[in-house]
């Protein structure tokens, strides 16, 4: 993997994933990753600000090229598996780093397997730290919680951690289901779920989609989006495999195009675009949706050998990840 953080291949890692993204009719990404760590054989090893800079200066060429891409952020993140004072140092880079670039860098997340690491409560101490300092900082973080399907174990009070924390978005949150005072919660305070099927189904927390703990909750439109978690691991597209799973195992046997409709809307009211970049998303995503729309309509009207290809839905990728 360190092969991937030198300088030339992780540009080319980065544009060839965003290729693949565009291709896969998807609009915008959040990474999630690391960013310190990259290194050259003549500087050395470079510092999360160096990543981020790294980063916004990749989707800036890559949207320049690409006009009906709308662009890309980061989410800086660290290992359940550090030390507290790493994790600390890291809070503080992310405070600096949000206070820099508030258009870019969205916040901080925390990965790694909630079973065989550290839980949110053993870093509680460096995550309460913005919000002791004077005036209290508002870092927004984006916790991975609740990935599990048991309860009453640590790793479901996550999820309460995370809601305490102010989390914008909960990644898996698969435990939220057996927790329903914790759901009211998230759909008041409209924290989205970032909910991740193909990962669930091979990392067998279930093994019929049919019976992901995410459908009940959906029918009572709970705040979710559809995101891949790994695609290069599981070999799949960047976003589209997940969104038809979603669709034939998470939802209604005549729910139809509107199911899908309701998740691309949503992958741009839950982002952490600002409101006006939003307004300009979901011009742009309109636009390719009602293409969209035409082209299935004159593809049921022509005759079958006449029928043309579908170029997608245009609807939007929520994070690619590259982690150890």
């Amino acid at each position: 993997m360190q092969l991937v953080y030198y300088l030339p291949v992780f540009k080319d890692f980065v544009w060839h994933a965003l290729e693949l993204i565009y291709a896969d009719n998807a609009q915008y990404v959040e990474y999630r990753g690391q960013l310190e760590g990259l290194y050259d054989l003549d500087v050395g090893t470079h510092d999360a600000e160096f990543g981020t800079l790294m980063l916004r200066q990749i989707f800036s060429d890559f949207t320049r090229q690409h006009p009906d891409f709308i662009g890309g952020k980061v989410i800086m993140n660290g290992y359940r598996h550090t030390s507290r004072d790493k994790v600390f140092q890291e809070v503080k880079t992310a405070i600096e780093l949000h206070r820099k670039y508030p258009d870019f860098f969205l916040g901080y997340d925390l990965v790694g397997d909630e079973v065989w690491y550290n839980s949110l409560l053993y870093y509680m101490d460096a995550l309460l730290y913005p919000s002791t300092l004077n005036p209290p900082f508002k870092l927004p973080y984006y916790f991975h919680a609740g990935e599990t399907d048991w309860q009453g174990v640590e790793v479901d009070y996550n999820l309460i951690d995370a809601l305490l924390l102010n989390t914008t978005r909960i990644g898996h949150g698969f435990a939220l289901s057996k927790h329903p005072h914790l759901a009211e919660i998230a759909r008041k305070k409209q924290v989205a779920v970032e909910v991740c099927p193909i990962s669930n189904q091979l990392l067998r927390l279930v093994t019929d989609l049919r019976d992901h703990p995410m459908t009940s909750l959906m029918a009572g439109d709970f705040p979710v989006v559809v995101s891949s978690d790994d695609p290069m691991i599981w070999e799949s597209l960047p976003l589209s495999h997940d969104f038809y799973l979603a669709l034939v195992t998470m939802s209604g046997e005549d729910t139809g195009l509107a199911f899908l409709k309701q998740l691309a809307i949503n992958s741009i009211r839950y982002s952490g675009m600002l409101e006006e970049e939003k307004q300009k998303a979901m011009k742009l995503w309109q636009h390719k949706w009602d293409t969209f729309i035409k082209q299935q309509v004159h593809q049921l009207k022509a005759p079958a050998y006449q029928r043309p290809v579908s170029h997608g839905t245009g609807i939007e990728i929520f994070e690619i990840q590259m982690t150890d």
